[in-house]
């Protein structure tokens, strides 16, 4: 597990572009996950754009509570099924969302 900050200063750094690379190959394959935490930019790298991301220029107590239940296992097997359910990949019956 990789929390990367997001910043200013990270976003003109070529060493976040270089880790994000390195770090892409081990995401894909499952061997890695990572957490953004954007402290105080308003871009995010293309690496990390459509992720979930915890957002500390928002609440740092609420984000903190955010980043904490990411890195609980439980959150993200939650939150694969809840998204499988909602593509319409595995149905619930409690679930009122239009299926495909």
């Amino acid at each position: 597990m990789n929390i990367v900050v997001v910043s200013r200063s990270s976003l003109q750094s070529d060493w976040l572009s270089y880790e994000l690379n390195l770090a892409a190959d081990r995401v894909v394959k499952g061997d890695l996950r990572i957490i953004p935490v954007v402290i105080d930019s308003d871009e995010m790298p293309a690496e990390l754009k459509g992720r979930l991301y915890a957002d500390f220029r928002k609440s740092f107590e609420d984000e903190v509570a955010l980043v904490e239940r990411a890195l609980a296992p439980t959150y993200w097997f939650t939150r694969a099924r809840e998204y499988q359910i909602h593509r319409g990949d595995v149905k619930h019956p409690a679930c009122a969302c239009p299926q495909k």
